[in-house]
């Protein structure tokens, strides 16, 4: 049986939650099972993971056990009080029922980053044993905390049991408010969806996840063949809104997001009546649309045109603060000027920081000082000490090698494996290989080949299956990596590894032998594209594989599919091993002494 079948899909994914260890007594009747996280889960998904074992334990092949599991956690996130006393009150009155401990939660409790600390009085109905009971229940769901139980005085308790009744009054009242101001809003927008003939009054159907919606045109066509219809019910918040005016009619253009995906949602309004329903929209306003969803050829990306839109409340902003006593200083900062790294700019930040009680942070943006002078002004007159940094880099040689290992063999008489993989997505720890092709090379010829379709054991993205066509069909009923992998290992032991872009694949194949236990030494390799930038950098603006095709005049028939791929690096490898030998280079080890060659070094065709 699949242990993640019990879940929602991509939950312990996305939760950073692997199973560690299950240990299975015949003998006992008993079936433990370990589970280990990144960072401790938030309440809701703690929820989600009782849920996925409470289904496992009704398994019917697990029936006979005891079944017992824990959870443990590298990083405890000590600091964070909030989510440490939602956890006391979800653990002893939600996963676990039992009087005692429904006693115990009933404390006022707080939390120090290592212990509860629960206020009791001598009437209490709490004991050691309690205690006890509570912290091996904390134990298992990866707490290592202890419980102080500190007698206070009755008059005490009243007080503070009298603030939070004031709390919850004034909570209260705040929720009625927001209640009003819902139904106010809600009942002007269907008054003008009724004056309008364009919003038809039908039931809009069930709301399913935006990420449900396909994101390319492929996409739509496979769902448009399988369900006849394209037409999506979907429910999120707003969090953008551009209004464009035409001389016949007015766009508008929402986009919301569920927390699975978002999407654009549009409409061309030209009725008064329609236009004051998406008039009254606003920022953090929670929608539910009803539309068809279509590849839209301006936008470049698949859009939902609305029919019908309904009004639903407003989103809970979320309001995050530092309740350390100590605050922390941030040192290490990127800004929207160090491209690709960030996305914020130096004033949100300094904001954000003086909001918390920081009293000092540092900025260290990628090899330039862009943001000095937004820091400077935003910092000025503030209780907040600015920190100017940089963080520079420099060229590490070993990136550029075009021969991976120290080791020697001769060029002419050694065996290669010219390789290419296919995978989920570029993460060598979260994506999977799902293609291997490979052909076995000798004195310039090819010997022997291998090509395997490989279950990833996860739904292949819909960008992976644009870009190489390999669909979810075509490896439902493949082999696992288990199987394939050590058939690969054997397929090219004593030979050199040679691959376009050899640190995607080979880093692959590694963390895949890590995962399966698998020991292994450095393989030889050769990288295609590392040769093609030191001989032909004359010649070639790019180095990818569509380019050295083009260069060397080899037909590719179906790019970004392994086995083609394949086909044609052998191609391109026998010819630059042409290359290496004009060089006078013939063996493995002299390979990247290329690398120092002048520039008039290079070989034309």
């Amino acid at each position: 049986m699949r242990f993640n079948s019990y879940f929602e899909q991509d939950f312990l994914t996305n939760e950073r939650i692997s199973l560690s260890n299950v240990i299975c007594s015949e003998e006992n009747k008993t079936f433990k099972i370990f589970l280990k996280g990144e960072r401790l889960i938030e309440v809701a998904s703690l929820k989600k993971l009782v849920a996925g074992m409470k289904k496992l334990s009704s398994d019917r092949l697990l029936r006979k056990y005891d079944i017992s599991y824990s959870i443990s956690y590298s990083d405890l996130r000590s600091s964070d009080e909030k989510l440490y006393i939602e956890y006391f009150r979800c653990l002893l009155t939600e996963v676990v029922v039992d009087y005692e401990l429904l006693s115990l939660s009933n404390l006022n409790v707080s939390f120090d980053g290592k212990t509860y600390i629960a206020k009791h009085t001598a009437s209490s109905k709490v004991n050691e044993a309690v205690v006890l009971k509570a912290n091996k229940i904390f134990a298992q769901f990866g707490l290592n905390v202890d419980i102080k139980l500190e007698l206070i005085d009755k008059e005490v308790v009243k007080e503070i049991k009298n603030e939070i009744i004031l709390e919850e009054e004034q909570q209260m009242i705040k929720n009625i408010e927001e209640a009003k101001e819902v139904s106010l809003k809600k009942k002007a927008i269907e008054e003008s969806q009724k004056k309008s003939k364009y919003v038809k009054p039908t039931i809009m159907s069930a709301v399913e996840p935006i990420k449900n919606i396909p994101n390319t045109q492929l996409g739509l066509d496979e769902c448009i063949n399988t369900t006849g219809s394209l037409s999506f019910t979907i429910e999120g918040h707003i969090f953008d809104i551009t209004h464009t005016k035409f001389p016949k009619s007015e766009l508008y253009q929402i986009a919301i997001t569920d927390g699975t995906d978002s999407i654009s949602v549009k409409r061309f309004v030209k009725s008064e009546a329609e236009k004051e329903t998406y008039e009254a929209l606003k920022i953090n306003d929670i929608i539910r649309v009803t539309g068809t969803a279509v590849s839209d050829t301006y936008a470049r990306e698949v859009v939902l045109n609305a029919n019908k839109i309904l009004y639903i409340g407003v989103k809970e902003e979320k309001v995050r603060k530092d309740l350390a006593l100590e605050k922390r200083v941030e040192l290490h900062l990127h800004t929207n000027m160090s491209a690709l790294d960030a996305v914020s700019s130096a004033t949100s930040y300094i904001k954000e920081a003086i909001k918390w009680g920081h009293k000092a942070i540092a900025f260290t943006d990628h090899d330039g000082v862009y943001s000095f002078h937004d820091i400077m002004v935003a910092t000025m007159g503030k209780d907040i000490k600015p920190i100017y940094g940089v963080e520079l880099g420099f060229v590490d040689e070993d990136k550029f090698n075009i021969a991976y290992t120290v080791e020697d063999f001769d060029l002419r008489n050694s065996t290669y494996v010219v390789f290419d993989l296919e995978t989920t997505g570029f993460s060598v720890t979260y994506d999977r290989i799902i293609q291997i092709a490979a052909r076995k090379v000798l004195h310039g010829q090819v010997i022997e080949t291998f090509d395997y379709f490989i279950n990833p054991e996860m739904p292949i993205p819909a960008k992976i299956t644009e870009l190489t066509t390999i669909t979810d069909d075509m490896v439902a009923n493949a082999p696992l990596i288990e199987e394939i992998l050590p058939k690969f290992l054997e397929f090219i032991d004593g030979a050199i590894l040679v691959a376009q872009n050899a640190s995607f694949d080979v880093g692959h194949i590694y963390a895949n032998m890590e995962r399966l236990n698998i020991k292994h030494k450095e393989f030889p390799v050769i990288d295609t594209m590392q040769l093609a930038r030191n001989f032909y950098h004359e010649e070639l603006k790019f180095f990818n594989l569509k380019s050295l095709a083009r260069y060397f005049k080899i037909q590719q028939e179906h790019h970004h599919l392994a086995d083609d791929d394949t086909r044609v690096t052998t191609e391109i490898f026998l010819q630059m091993l042409q290359t290496l030998y004009k060089h006078n280079i013939y063996n493995y080890k002299d390979i990247n002494s290329s690398i120092y060659f002048s520039n008039n070094s290079t070989t034309k065709k």
